[in-house]
């Protein structure tokens, strides 16, 4: 539950509890709803598909909103608005929303101060929030994962690619999320 969370603080005036720094839907109904609905809608072919085929966005909604590629339809971009376009809508990749929503539990949510931070994330929706995560090129299990998507050192500004290295680490990205109330991940770029 800590990827999705934390009951330790809640937002002001409201007995809602604050929630990742993933969440790009619109409230904690729309994210936690989402996700069991890609629960119950994914197929082993979807997965399949997801892992093994090039990705053809042909699967209905929902989305978790985490891929730049479809899921950034501001609406000052746009002639029309994307939230009521027949024209276009909202295509996915089932499958690989689904296994984002597994990979969360490598990503937890912590208390820091009043704050509650997300591994990956660094910065604030304001000033600029960004999502900077490492790969790596060797087999691991979970709990590294975790470990490795937790380094401190991946917020950093002039990231010290040496302190990696030993760690099996080979690249890092970055992108920037953009928007506030629906947010979106920009496309990413090596740091």
């Amino acid at each position: 539950m800590a990827a999705y969370g934390s009951e330790l603080i809640t937002k002001r005036n409201r007995d809602e509890v604050e929630v990742t720094a993933l969440r790009f839907t619109s409230g904690q109904q729309g994210f936690l709803g989402f996700a069991r609905q890609l629960s119950r809608l994914t197929t082993v072919c979807d997965i399949q598909k997801a892992l093994f085929c090039p990705w053809r966005y042909s699967d209905p909604g929902p989305s978790m909103r985490w891929d730049p590629s479809m899921d950034d339809r501001r609406y000052a971009l746009r002639a029309d608005d994307p939230s009521t376009s027949r024209q276009m809508p909202i295509r996915t990749v089932r499958g690989a929303n689904r296994l984002a929503i597994e990979a969360l539990q490598c990503l937890p949510s912590v208390l820091a101060g009043r704050q509650l931070e997300t591994a990956c994330f660094a910065g604030r929706m304001m000033r600029g929030l960004y999502f900077t995560w490492p790969i790596w090129d060797a087999f691991i299990d979970a709990s590294t994962a975790r470990s490795l998507l937790s380094l401190a050192v991946l917020a950093s500004d002039s990231l010290d690619h040496k302190q990696l290295e030993p760690r099996g680490v080979t690249a890092v990205f970055r992108c920037r999320v953009a928007g506030s109330y629906y947010r979106n991940f920009s496309p990413a770029a090596p740091v």
